[in-house]
């Protein structure tokens, strides 16, 4: 399913982020967890959608904090569960089918971003080589991290860190092509033509009486009614323009 996908995209990042920082994570005992779709603003929705930050589901959050290894894997798992909630709230078959689409456009996407970073944590690590605490663990580390998202890449034993940067690389173009095959144009041309939230809420806002709502003020599940509601009304305005043909 494409939010395990996504999930293990999560986690794959948060790894890369650890390499980038070498630096200790601080242990809290707890953590303020959104629990649901009508707590969470539509706004914050989104930037954990663009950003893949899930710790932005943490009520207290701030760049700032240091979170333990549990901590992340709760907040992912919370993201997996509000995630498929969400899918589960569009009454709309069209919108899912786009949702679908998108999703599979924004998997191939994180998955060549992810690669990316990948090469520059290597390259970090071939720069601090000798100020590094147990550099081969952290090039190990990155390795991992690619074999959970490509399975069959291979990195030989004795490889050096450029040889096996040379190989991701090869990766990156394949998975490059495999995007523009499918959806016809590059990452970067997609990036550029996305539909954005801000968009959404103009067209949205469009068609209800109410008009553009203010997104400050709107949950998740409320930005789901709209969306369903807006849905409706432009369904039957249609229905009734061809009753009137």
């Amino acid at each position: 399913m494409f939010i395990d996908k996504i999930k293990t995209a999560f986690g794959v990042l948060l790894a890369k982020v650890r390499l980038k920082l070498f630096t200790q994570e601080i242990d809290r005992l707890n953590i303020s967890i959104f629990q649901n779709l009508k707590q969470v603003n539509i706004l914050v929705w989104n930037e954990i959608i663009e950003t893949q930050n899930t710790k932005l589901l943490d009520v207290n959050y701030a760049e700032t904090t240091k979170y333990t290894k549990q901590q992340l894997k709760t907040l992912n798992n919370k993201f997996t569960e509000l995630y498929d909630a969400y899918f589960l709230a569009l009454n709309n078959p069209h919108a899912k089918r786009e949702l679908k689409e998108t999703q599979k456009k924004v998997y191939l996407s994180a998955k060549i971003l992810i690669l990316h970073d990948c090469v520059n944590s290597l390259l970090s690590i071939k720069r601090n080589y000798a100020i590094i605490k147990n550099p081969l663990d952290k090039e190990k580390e990155v390795y991992d991290c690619i074999k959970v998202i490509s399975k069959n890449i291979v990195f030989p034993l004795f490889n050096s860190i450029d040889e096996n940067i040379e190989i991701i690389s090869k990766l990156i173009v394949s998975n490059e092509t495999t995007f523009k095959r499918e959806y016809g144009e590059t990452k970067e041309e997609q990036d550029k033509k996305s539909y954005s939230f801000e968009k959404q809420l103009v067209d949205v806002g469009q068609v209800l009486p109410s008009g553009i709502p203010d997104a400050t003020k709107i949950s998740v599940l409320m930005w789901v009614e709209l969306i369903n509601k807006a849905t409706e009304i432009s369904k039957q305005r249609a229905e009734n323009g061809r009753n009137k043909e």
